[in-house]
């Protein structure tokens, strides 16, 4: 399943496709595809990383460290290394991934920011990590 929820454009896209599913292409069509995906990606690609950091910021405090990333891998990664709390189910598939990455498209394309906050515990530093591809992750127990 597609979702379209998260395009600018949502409600254009939406008319868009039920025309082509239902065989009512209309002239001109094609070209507003292109223009509603290039316009969406080229929106998001400019201003992931202001919307995500200001957001963060104010979650967090400014001391966030932000990467761009292009794989969804990169960002299983991140949130594999330190997850904000765990239980069995979590753990299985924490180690499902570490055991069987492949089976987990860590090759696929996306466009994301993953934020890290340094913090001190028990005499190690550690790097707990947010991303606006994955939600907001609050530590447990600490508001935020």
């Amino acid at each position: 399943m597609i979702t379209i929820d998260s395009y600018l454009h949502r409600n254009a896209m939406k008319d868009l496709i039920r025309r082509c599913m239902y065989g009512n292409v209309q002239g001109g069509d094609g070209d507003l595809i292109m223009r509603l995906v290039h316009f969406n990606q080229l929106f998001v690609s400019r201003y992931l990383y202001h919307f995500a950091g200001r957001l963060f910021q104010e979650l967090y405090g400014s001391d966030l460290r932000g990467e761009r990333t292009g794989l969804k891998g990169e960002v299983k990664d991140a949130m594999v290394r330190r997850p904000p709390y765990s239980n069995l189910r979590i753990a299985g598939l924490i180690r499902d991934y570490k055991d069987h990455p492949g089976r987990f498209y860590r090759e696929t394309p996306c466009h994301a920011m993953l934020f890290f906050k340094r913090q001190e515990e028990g005499g190690v530093i550690s790097d707990h990590c947010g991303s606006n591809a994955s939600g907001v992750w609050r530590k447990k127990g600490r508001g935020g």
